[in-house]
């Protein structure tokens, strides 16, 4: 939040609407309230002027998003804002829905999102990751107990047989391990390996196990990481696959 001049993210919403969005990674209940709002107040007028100079437009048309229906300006945040945020965001909501301008602030907490929400911001994240010229990306993620691996591979040209392997951004990740938590269950665990295809910001599958690894990883998961897993994220007995029980003596 606090580099004013930086769009933080940009990306097609799947009303057909422009998604800004600008992340707080400070917490509002424990900050600095005047710094945390004069930051604010800066960025958010970037965002704006951004948008009414026709610099957001040009950024997405270099993003291959030729078309939208109007700009949303998203603040995430795991905490709530000040008073002074929300009235800003609602004054902007306000004042330019002439210019089909609209703010707001979404809480980015892993137990007020459900899976599907963080799925939708994955793809998203892969999306920018990818750029404006590609067919095809695979996200892939690997998270058993503190051992992690992830990236994104992506073809850029079928017929050229073009592909490349992206690493995951610190965003990314953060988010894989908020989907991980927030698909827990107290009988089946969670997913401990999985995949999303992505044809198109709004065209994708995901993939997701919570029995087995990633084919193509040759390195086994370690015994301390495997203990990490089942204490971190408890499962039924029943339902700890024979390859775990197995490398942890079970």
């Amino acid at each position: 939040m606090s580099e004013h001049d930086k769009i933080d993210q940009l990306a097609a919403g799947p009303d057909g609407r422009l998604l800004l969005a600008m992340t707080e990674e400070r917490s509002y209940s424990d900050g600095d309230p005047t710094l945390l709002n004069e930051d604010f107040r800066l960025k958010i007028n970037s965002y704006v002027y951004g948008v009414q100079s026709g610099y957001v437009q040009d950024l997405a048309r270099r993003a291959g998003i030729a078309d939208f229906a109007g700009v949303d300006i998203v603040l995430f945040s795991d905490s709530e804002p000040t008073p002074f945020v929300h009235e800003v965001l609602d004054a902007i909501s306000r004042e330019f829905a002439g210019q089909g301008i609209r703010a707001w602030w979404e809480s980015t907490a892993a137990d007020e999102l459900g899976p599907e929400v963080i799925e939708r911001a994955l793809v998203d994240e892969a999306v920018r990751l990818c750029g404006p010229r590609w067919e095809f990306a695979l996200l892939w993620v690997r998270l058993i107990g503190e051992e992690g691996h992830a990236g994104v591979k992506v073809i850029r040209s079928r017929k050229k047989q073009i592909t490349e392997n992206l690493e995951p951004s610190e965003a990314m990740l953060a988010m894989l391990a908020d989907y991980k938590r927030a698909c827990y269950d107290e009988r089946t665990g969670t997913w401990l390996s999985g995949q999303i295809s992505i044809a198109g910001p709004d065209n994708y599958r995901a993939q997701f196990s919570k029995t087995t690894d990633l084919p193509w990883v040759k390195i086994p998961p370690v015994t301390e990481s495997l203990k990490a897993e089942l204490a971190a994220f408890p499962r039924a007995t029943e339902e700890i696959p024979q390859w775990i029980r197995e490398c942890i003596s079970l």
